[in-house]
């Protein structure tokens, strides 16, 4: 877990410098792309987010989703909630 949290604090940094670089950059046009990867498993939503978005808590299993095993309903549901759990995670951190 210590590396995920660590993945959500570099993309804030990510931000952070991307703010300090535009309030100084030349004026010109330019074109800028962050890639933040939040939504994308296998992190967890903090907290604060799951509890608005997850109905019931539950490991997911990552590996098999990444191995395509069958998912069942229930399964599903939980990726769908903890998916905007971290979208909104991530627009959080965008504002």
């Amino acid at each position: 877990m210590s590396n995920l949290l660590a993945s959500r604090s570099a993309h804030g940094e990510k931000s952070q410098r991307f703010l300090a670089w535009l309030d100084r950059r030349p004026n010109r046009p330019f074109f800028a792309f962050l890639n933040y990867m939040e939504p994308y498993l296998p992190h967890y939503a903090p907290q604060e987010f799951s509890q608005k978005f997850v109905k019931q808590q539950k490991k997911l299993n990552f590996e098999s989703f990444v191995r395509q095993d069958p998912i069942n309903p229930a399964e599903l549901q939980g990726w769908n909630e903890e998916y905007d759990a971290l979208t909104a995670y991530l627009d959080s951190q965008l504002k």
